[in-house]
């Protein structure tokens, strides 16, 4: 047969899938309740899928939380209910509500994340550009591109010129320059979450009134287990939100100074805080071939289930320049990614929303290390010194994780790696005669410069505490029908 460009082919035969006849959408609400003192006052928020004889499949976009959330914004010294107040919800916000996230799959735990919100937030920064700038708004990821406030993309400067002797006529004029601390990201925030409010029958009344937001949160971006990309039948799971309590909140919002925040039950004319919170299941319909393979595989076969689980160890404060944390017999992480947050003085980032925790700082890191069983990773010391501009190998070790994660660059520019989101990332992936599932002991050191005699430098503070993410590889075996799971 003579070669025809593919382009010019007229006779090839048109391939769609018709193996699904039908998706459904299944609401699950918490198995304890739903009223709004319950989800807010620090309990487990339980939801439970089980017995039922349908195809699904957790990685699917449209399975995850439904959130709805009420609050109401202040201003003023003291604070007052202000309409207008510059504060909103923060970026990532929806792991900020819980203190550990928990998913089981039949009678076993695959994941217990503790600080989700870290977690969430962490992973998210390794996501695509499109992510970052469109597709993750729809689930609260918005970051901030200045550590400040300001909405305004230019600065507008006006000046005068007097009439002279020579016949001039005075004049105004402005000249336009682009605002170096345009914070991009709180200003899409304002825009999505801060909407006109419908006026009350005075001014009071109006600034009175709360404000709505709504997000959906897919499991694929909460736990590793749920965006492994395979179809389970019948067996049954349980995921479990730890609520933090409702005066715990200050995470969730950023805000200008004089700034403040309603968000918890019990106010006089409204409830704020979280205010539903639905699981959305999607199911699939096979057509009556597929359901028939499916089927003979589903009752013949077990079902390999192997992915990347997550979670936090948190490093209480310290200023020391170095420090180490030892893990005895512990899973054999992939990835290991070390951040680190102001906790005192103008560097802190907790306990006022006026604070924003989402930064992670650079504190002048020279060297951030992993050692498994003797073997360091990287095998080489990073020798940074973030004060004198030397970071590129802490970022190139960045991105390099993001291709690992995700599939794709990363969208933190080098810039915003060094002021805003220094994520230190260690890659632990290439081992020898390490198998999902297995142990080893572990040792993470952290080396700073040194370490500055206060917190007056919000990049590089006197005091800081750490968060450690682990993705580590876990394989379980699942047989469906008899709801069993079991380690590979």
């Amino acid at each position: 047969m003579p070669y025809i460009p593919r382009f010019m082919k007229v006779k090839q035969d048109t391939e769609f899938d018709y193996s699904c006849i039908r998706k459904r959408y299944t609401p699950i609400k918490p198995t304890n309740g739903t009223s709004i003192t319950g989800l807010n006052g620090g309990s487990e928020i339980r939801f439970s899928y089980s017995g039922q004889d349908k195809f699904y499949r957790l990685s699917d976009p449209e399975t995850g939380f439904l959130v709805k959330v009420a609050f109401r914004t202040q201003s003023g010294n003291p604070l007052a209910n202000a309409r207008n107040g510059e504060i909103t919800l923060a970026n990532d916000w929806f792991g900020y509500l819980f203190s550990s996230v928990r998913f089981n799959l039949g009678s076993v735990e695959l994941e217990n994340i503790q600080t989700p919100g870290v977690v969430c937030e962490v992973l998210n920064h390794m996501k695509s550009e499109d992510f970052r700038s469109k597709a993750g708004e729809n689930q609260g990821f918005i970051p901030d591109t200045d550590d400040g406030t300001s909405r305004n993309a230019v600065t507008v400067t006006n000046a005068a010129v007097a009439a002279n002797a020579a016949g001039g006529v005075a004049a105004n004029f402005s000249t336009v320059a682009p605002n170096e601390n345009y914070n991009a990201g709180f200003a899409r925030r304002m825009k999505k979450y801060n909407y006109t409010l419908v006026p009350g029958a005075d001014d009071a009344a109006t600034n009175a009134k709360i404000r709505y937001a709504e997000i959906f949160v897919p499991l694929s971006s909460i736990f590793g287990c749920c965006a492994e990309n395979k179809l389970l039948k019948t067996i049954n799971f349980e995921i479990s939100l730890r609520r933090k309590v409702d005066d715990e909140y200050t995470e969730l919002f950023f805000g200008a100074a004089n700034t403040g925040a309603h968000f918890r039950p019990g106010d006089a004319t409204a409830n704020t805080g979280l205010v539903d919170i639905t699981l959305n299941l999607v199911d699939y319909v096979p057509n009556p071939d597929a359901t028939v393979e499916l089927n003979k595989i589903f009752s013949s076969e077990k079902i390999n289930w192997t992915f990347k689980k997550r979670n936090c160890i948190k490093v209480g404060k310290t200023h020391s320049n170095e420090f180490t944390e030892n893990k005895t017999s512990q899973e054999v992480p992939q990835l290991v990614l070390v951040v680190a947050k102001g906790t005192d003085g103008d560097a802190q980032q907790n306990g006022a929303v006026t604070r924003n925790f989402g930064f992670c700082r650079h504190a002048n890191m020279q060297n951030v290390r992993v050692n498994l069983d003797g073997q360091n990773y990287p095998d080489q010391e990073q020798n940074g010194d973030f004060s004198n501009g030397q970071y590129s190998t802490f970022y190139d070790q960045f991105r390099r994780a993001c291709y690992l994660f995700n599939g794709s660059d990363c969208a933190i520019t080098s810039s915003e790696y060094r002021d805003l989101y220094t994520i230190f990332a260690v890659d632990t992936s290439i081992k020898e005669f390490k198998t999902p599932n297995s142990t080893s002991n572990m040792t993470i050191s952290v080396k700073r410069r040194a370490v500055p005699a206060d917190n007056a430098t919000a990049v590089n503070p006197q005091d800081c505490e750490y968060y450690i993410v682990l993705l580590t590889e876990k394989s379980y075996n699942i047989s469906c029908l008899e709801k069993l799971v079991t380690v590979a």
